[in-house]
């Protein structure tokens, strides 16, 4: 398959989940239902509806069914769609869906290829449009989803300020890891990994922090103790990919010489904490935004249209309960939408995110020239082994 075919199937793909879940909010019948799914792939083809053998050739191999006077409803819906007065008001209302899902992904894909002016793409106008359809979570359920989370410790309070101050003693290090078994464990560990190629294994605490150094000893104290936010079974892959987001933040940071590295690293590990509020929503919210992820619809979009605010909104202001220095908070409030900032750690992010739906050709260009970095820069690659990476969870966990 071509790049124009696969691009052609994505859109159809997408336009059609919007539409099945439109089609869902508004309970239309199960017929119609059914009409605006035959439309989808239709709806980019309409010398094909214009032409009657070519159209009579479709139908049958689409399995599309003839109405008794020779038209079927597909075919009026499409011209309707196309422009021509709708024969019915249920033709009207089934050809309107499928014009705004149709400039719903339109305008992702303008988004992501011009600059992100709204006047110039019209992606906020029209994800405000589809998103009257949706009744959004209101503030309260985002509190009492965010209140969920496991509790964030004053030992982890206490690991962001040692990891923040380059002035921290090793003494100051050696006492907050023995303030934990478990935290002790993963920094011997990642001293007698493969990755540090030892000759003898070390024992201790002290032994430890000396091969590994400071920094790195940092970065696996903070990561191990905020790790705990995302045990929980359905959060644990997303903990993996917040892991590989922060390696790759350090890596950018080291490269632009903009950032601090471990500020980086931090905000890299909390860059998708909203996505844990998220998940704590009621069922109904999450299912519906989960199918159209999985059709290939972008996250951000979804859930501004879904449930009224992205997570990267969520995440800021969880972070900023949690008295996070506002730089990460806001540089996790924009991760998407660069532009919107002028912080360096935003387009680190930016950079850092390895998923984010459809890619922004524009944004990522902006990104490198802000942060002096080229297109094949190594430091853009993502870390293959590392000292952390035995704080991942297992894939199949």
């Amino acid at each position: 398959m071509n790049a124009a075919n696969c691009s052609e199937s994505g859109h159809q793909r997408r336009v059609a989940a919007w539409c099945a879940e439109i089609a869902a909010k508004l309970n239309l019948p199960r017929q119609e239902r059914e009409v605006l799914e035959q439309a989808v792939p239709l709806h980019q083809r309409s010398k094909l509806i214009a032409d009657q053998a070519a159209w009579a050739d479709l139908r049958q191999e689409l399995g599309i069914s003839q109405g008794p006077d020779g038209e079927s409803t597909t075919a009026e819906l499409m011209r309707a769609f196309h422009g021509a007065p709708p024969s019915s008001s249920r033709i009207k209302t089934l050809a309107f869906i499928l014009d705004q899902c149709d400039d719903l992904d339109t305008a992702c894909e303008f988004d992501a290829t011009i600059s992100g002016e709204p006047e110039l793409n019209g992606l906020d106008r029209i994800a405000a449009e589809v998103g009257r359809y949706f009744v959004g979570v209101p503030a309260d359920e985002l509190d009492r989803a965010a209140s969920k989370l496991p509790v964030f410790s004053a030992v982890a309070y206490r690991a962001i300020g040692l990891l923040k101050n380059i002035e921290t003693k090793l003494s100051d290090v050696e006492s907050l890891i023995h303030s934990d078994q478990a935290l002790a464990g993963h920094i011997i560990g990642a001293a007698n990994s493969a990755s540090m190629s030892p000759r003898t294994r070390v024992k201790s605490v002290h032994q430890a922090v000396v091969r590994i150094g400071m920094e790195a000893a940092r970065h696996i104290v903070c990561a191990a103790l905020l790790r705990k936010l995302f045990e929980s079974r359905h959060s644990r892959a997303l903990w993996n990919h917040s892991l590989d987001v922060a390696e790759s933040a350090a890596s950018l940071a080291a490269r632009c010489g903009l950032v601090d590295r471990e500020e980086a690293f931090l905000a890299g590990l909390m860059h998708d904490v909203g996505k844990l509020v998220i998940l704590n929503l009621p069922t109904a919210g999450v299912e519906c935004r989960d199918r159209l992820a999985q059709s290939g619809c972008p996250d951000p979009i979804i859930e501004r249209i879904v449930l009224g605010e992205d997570h990267a909104s969520i995440g800021a202001r969880v972070l900023r309960n949690w008295r996070f220095a506002e730089c990460i908070a806001s540089a996790v409030e924009n991760h998407h939408r660069p532009e919107r900032s002028s912080s360096p750690l935003c387009s680190i992010l930016y950079l850092a995110e390895v998923d984010c739906g459809l890619e922004s050709a524009w944004r990522s260009e902006l990104a490198r020239k802000r942060l002096r970095i080229r297109m094949n820069d190594p430091s853009l690659s993502s870390p293959s082994q590392t000292l952390t990476s035995g704080l991942r969870f297992a894939a199949a966990a």
